[in-house]
Formats: structure tokens, C-alpha cells, sequence
């Protein structure tokens, strides 16, 4: 019976929770344009390139929310091989690694579906391409950040601090708040800019920024190996494979 209380009483928690947030976010959401100016920037006049972009962003951004970062990725990278990375190391489907391919050691990595290889030989991919599979990964990587939200509510559903159900503690619900809006505000921005070097590269780094506030709402559950937050974390080391970033070598 103790049990099914404390279920029922972490329900009602994340309920009420949920509605205070919900007025935090929405008051919020009016300052997304000034975080992400590409969305009044470049909200016109979609061009192919940017539809076909756009066709393949929310499938990306479903798969890792619903399956994780390795389907995510696998869907981001649509066929292509690690020898289209930007830089000496490439993060691809451990499925998908061929025969033979050299590979770093990185447990995590392992744990996620992930491996990171050296490839034999390197492809410059058009610089659209290359930005539209940037564009891609970051839609993955807001699947995960999404599931990784998810989980923070979870982790402090029933959880309480100073006397009162620590979901209603303002900074909680501010940063989950946060959350919120920068994931939708990111996807609207993938979908109209994501042929934009510079809007894609700004995604990603948001992403990574949101990805290490959720972690901390963790606590100590956010540094351990099997947690919640090591598929944000590995999202970022795949990133740093993928995306090209300007005066990179």
C-alpha cells in the first residue's frame, strides 16, 4: 500500500508540476525568436534544398527520441560512410562499422550503439550536404535531449526538498521550462533553416548546453555510466565528428 502511495502521490506531484510549467513556458516561448534569429531570418522562400531538409528533420529528431542516439545517427548519416567526416575520427552505428575498420576504445560509446573509427580514406562531401547531414544529426540529437527531459522529470517525480515536491522548485521548473522551448524553438529552426551553416551550428551548440543543464537536475545519477544522461553526452562527442565549424582544419 506504501508503495502505491508514494506512485500515486509522485503522480499528482508531476501533474501540478506540469501545470505551473506549462505558465512558465508559455511565457517564455515570445523571447525564442531572439534566441534563434534565424527564425525571422530566414522563414521565407524555402528552396528545395531546404524542403528536402525539412522532409527528412522530423524523422530524425523521432527516431532519437523513441529509439536513441544510434538510430538517430543512423538515419542522420542515410547511407553515408565514415570516411565523410569532417576530421580524423568518425562516430557512426557500431552496426553499420565495416570489417576491419580501426577503432577507439570508448566504453560509453559501446553502451549507446556507437563507435568511434579512423577511416582508411577521406571524402569531401558538397558543402550543402555536408550541412544538410549536420542539420540531420542536430534533429537527432533533439530526440535524445528530449528523452533526456523525460527522464529528469522522471528521476525527480516524488522527490522532495526543503518540504515541498522538488518539481515545484522554480529553478527545476525553469530549466525544464528552458527545455521545452529550446527543443521546439530548435526544430522549427531546423525545419526553415536548415540549410544554414551558421543556424545549424547554433542549434547544436544549444543543444549542447541545454543537455548539460538537464544533467545537473540529475545530481549524481548524471555522472554514472548506465545513466540517463550518457546519450547526451555521446551526442556531443558524435557532433564534434560531423559538423564543420568555421577555421576547422
Amino acid at each position: 500500500m506504501a508503495k502505491v502511495a508514494a506512485k500515486v502521490a509522485a503522480k499528482v506531484a508531476v501533474k501540478q508540476a506540469a501545470k505551473v510549467a506549462a505558465k512558465v513556458v508559455n511565457a517564455r516561448r515570445h523571447t525564442a525568436a531572439h534566441a534563434f534569429p534565424q527564425l525571422t531570418e530566414m522563414d521565407s522562400g524555402e528552396d528545395a534544398m531546404r524542403q528536402t531538409i525539412s522532409q527528412t528533420v522530423s524523422q530524425c529528431e523521432r527516431a532519437g527520441h523513441a529509439d536513441g542516439l544510434a538510430a538517430g545517427l543512423a538515419l542522420a548519416l542515410s547511407g553515408l560512410g565514415a570516411d565523410a567526416a569532417v576530421g580524423e575520427v568518425a562516430a557512426i552505428p557500431t552496426a553499420a562499422a565495416p570489417a576491419g575498420t580501426p577503432m577507439l576504445e570508448h566504453e560509453l560509446a559501446a553502451r549507446e550503439g556507437l563507435s568511434f573509427v579512423r577511416p582508411r580514406s577521406h571524402v569531401a562531401l558538397p558543402p550543402a550536404e555536408l550541412t544538410a547531414l549536420a542539420a540531420r544529426l542536430a534533429a537527432a540529437r533533439l530526440g535524445v535531449t528530449r528523452r533526456l527531459a523525460e527522464r529528469v522529470v522522471e528521476h525527480l517525480a516524488g522527490r522532495v526538498a526543503g518540504g515541498e515536491p522538488t518539481l515545484r522548485k522554480q529553478l527545476v521548473q525553469g530549466t525544464l521550462a528552458d527545455a521545452q522551448v529550446t527543443t521546439e524553438t530548435a526544430l522549427r529552426c531546423l525545419l526553415v533553416a536548415g540549410d544554414s551553416v551558421a543556424a545549424v551550428t547554433d542549434v547544436h551548440d544549444r543543444l549542447t548546453a541545454l543537455d548539460w543543464e538537464l544533467t545537473k537536475l540529475l545530481g549524481a545519477g548524471g555522472y554514472l555510466r548506465g545513466g540517463p544522461a550518457r546519450g547526451a553526452y555521446i551526442s556531443r562527442l558524435a557532433a564534434n565528428c560531423w559538423v564543420p565549424r568555421a577555421g576547422a582544419a
